[in-house]
């Protein structure tokens, strides 16, 4: 049960207060099963039931076709805006682009040719479809590149060259389809799921202090900074644990669809 944890036993929080929900999506809600990415009704259906004033946004580093591919979440029924690629777009519940940061096409276009040299699973997101390199005829309008299979020696390389420019963000990660390989997504500077939040909230009319913000990972650091209430899902990563309000159960525990409930109430 939500509250259970040694970080949050004897406290009670009062979460009347709160109308904004910012979620990460992978390991928060969604969890890989046979190779899989899927949310479970349960969490469908808290969402869903939300009472109508409170706000929920995905917010996921993930791009528009990505979301698609996840098994349930055709379910969710959206009401707010959605946050994607790390806040490098941000959408209305029905995909219409409201804010967008893209790569400079100088850099864009300077880091793709640099790129091609290396030997693994390599993206480009425009216009919310993952795109391979040899298949993009323009990069103006670039939002994410996005790799996978990364060594250490590979990563050590490529900080190096993006050291080099003073206007992009990137976020990396281990991998978890892979051992001992990481994952690398690179953005505009603007682009960070903190920078989503601020938009949404400003346009939903919303302070930051009545905004909880939920995730796992380094990336979602950003989001939990910028919300009144932090929570970690119990399987988050020690930086994330570590500045969390409130520790519910795993995503593979459904701790997400534990905690929305209780939206209004003390615990």
């Amino acid at each position: 049960m939500v509250g259970e944890t040694s970080k949050n036993k004897g406290r009670r929080l009062n979460l009347s207060k709160y109308r904004y929900v910012f979620c990460d999506l992978d390991h928060t809600i969604a969890s890989f099963i046979d190779g899989k990415l899927y949310i479970p009704t349960t969490v469908v259906t808290a969402i869903n039931d939300l009472d109508a004033e409170i706000g929920f946004s995905i917010s996921t580093a993930r791009c528009l076709e990505e979301i698609y591919a996840i098994e349930g979440i055709s379910n969710i029924i959206f009401r707010s805006p959605l946050i994607l690629e790390n806040g490098a777009t941000i959408v209305t519940s029905d995909f219409t682009v409201i804010k967008q940061h893209v790569l400079t096409e100088n850099v864009a276009v300077d880091l793709v040719e640099y790129l091609k040299k290396f030997d693994i699973w390599k993206k480009v997101c425009i216009a919310g479809k993952l795109l391979d390199f040899d298949n993009v005829d323009h990069l103006s309008k670039l939002t994410k590149i996005a790799l996978q299979d990364l060594t250490e020696d590979m990563l050590k390389e490529i900080f190096e060259k993006l050291s080099s420019y003073s206007n992009i963000a990137y976020f990396r990660s281990k991998a978890a389809h892979k051992s001992g390989t990481f994952t690398l997504d690179i953005t505009n500077i603007q682009a960070t799921k903190q920078n989503g939040v601020f938009t949404v909230l400003e346009l939903a009319g919303v302070g930051r202090d009545k905004a909880i913000g939920i995730g796992d990972s380094d990336n979602d650091f950003p989001m939990l900074e910028a919300c009144g209430l932090k929570v970690a899902v119990a399987n988050a990563k020690p930086s994330i644990l570590d500045i969390a309000d409130l520790i519910v159960p795993s995503c593979d525990h459904e701790g997400v669809a534990q905690l929305l409930p209780k939206l209004g109430k003390k615990i």
